[in-house]
């Protein structure tokens, strides 16, 4: 199995001066941010230890802490993106030089409105498009022009407060998307989730016809987590006929929710949720499920400030159980 998350070994040694704010991990190394405005690559293939680690840019890609990296699609080339608490939106991507050497290149940036504290791609098949969430509690949507290789920005009042965190819906195989829908008028997109301060969760349709961006709240769940929402993933073992969701808050909780979904009416008749038996001693942060779906990893703050990762499946009782834990030094 594997998950977006660091090993022990990879998360020690990265030489980011200040805490490191977000990972990722790619086919072909790893990349983290931080505080201090830098992203770092590191390519693992590489044998020679001083020359695996590359600085985007060279320099300070933001002006403030950086909260999120996502990686593009590999159909769209070596690209990543990350967002900041100084309002930006940045897009870089790999080139190679004459002489064969790589280097990382911020080909886009943009201000939006607020910190922004989270990205993420979109499934490759809906086009090169990223959503975005906002301290305000705006959700931006960016969407590739090909006319003119630039992003175009939509947006809209998700929450009455900051937006924390976003996971797109996975493909599937029958959805009405084909990869060149971005060289059309309209554009199909899967469902968006959103969770925020204000403590609900939101599910979005989305689409846009004509240069126009039609967004719909097909679902709002509220009254189980009692503080912000950290974090939000949605599983890849989401069925046609229902949805499996989770979510965290600093109210040190983890749900994992079932949605049935209605398809003929775009709706959710039935919602069932799952506390897991878990007790966390800190605000959990971040979610992932594995590629399969059938199992979540969990990270959380511990009450002497480690970092703690925990992984849980679903056993024969439809119950979500702990199967492997991880403790991980403090960064410091």
């Amino acid at each position: 199995y594997q998950y977006n998350i660091f090993t022990v070994d990879e998360c020690l040694f990265t030489g980011d001066t200040l805490f490191i704010g977000g990972c990722g991990k790619f086919f072909e190394g790893n990349a983290t941010c931080s505080q201090d405005g830098f992203i770092h690559i590191f390519d693992f293939q590489n044998q020679m230890k001083d020359q695996n680690k590359i600085v985007v840019g060279n320099q300070k890609v933001h002006q403030g802490p950086i909260w999120k990296i996502d990686w593009a699609h590999p159909h769209f080339g070596n690209i990543l993106a990350s967002c900041s608490y100084d309002k930006n939106v940045a897009v870089h991507k790999e080139q190679q030089l004459n002489n064969q050497q790589k280097i990382w290149e911020t080909i886009w940036k943009k201000e939006l409105e607020g910190s922004i504290n989270y990205i993420q791609f979109s499934p490759y098949e809906c086009g090169f498009n990223i959503a975005c969430g906002s301290s305000v509690g705006k959700v931006y949507l960016l969407v590739l022009r090909t006319q003119d290789s630039n992003m175009q920005e939509y947006s809209w009042q998700a929450h009455e407060l900051g937006v924390n965190c976003i996971c797109w819906e996975p493909f599937k195989a029958d959805d009405d998307f084909t990869i060149d829908q971005v060289e059309k008028s309209n554009n199909k997109f899967t469902k968006l989730i959103t969770g925020s301060c204000d403590k609900t969760l939101k599910i979005w349709s989305l689409e846009i016809q004509n240069g126009q961006l039609s967004h719909n709240l097909i679902y709002e769940i509220i009254g189980v987590h009692n503080d912000w929402i950290r974090d939000v993933a949605w599983s890849p073992l989401s069925q046609y006929e229902y949805d499996i969701i989770a979510s965290c808050s600093e109210d040190q909780i983890v749900v994992v929710w079932k949605l049935n979904y209605d398809q003929n009416n775009n709706n959710y008749q039935q919602i069932e949720h799952q506390i897991i038996n878990i007790q966390f001693n800190g605000p959990v942060w971040r979610l992932n499920w594995n590629f399969q779906g059938n199992q979540l990893s969990i990270s959380s703050a511990t009450q002497n400030n480690n970092n703690q990762v925990v992984i849980v499946q679903q056993n024969e009782d439809d119950e979500w159980v702990q199967v492997e834990e991880q403790n991980n030094i403090n960064q410091n």
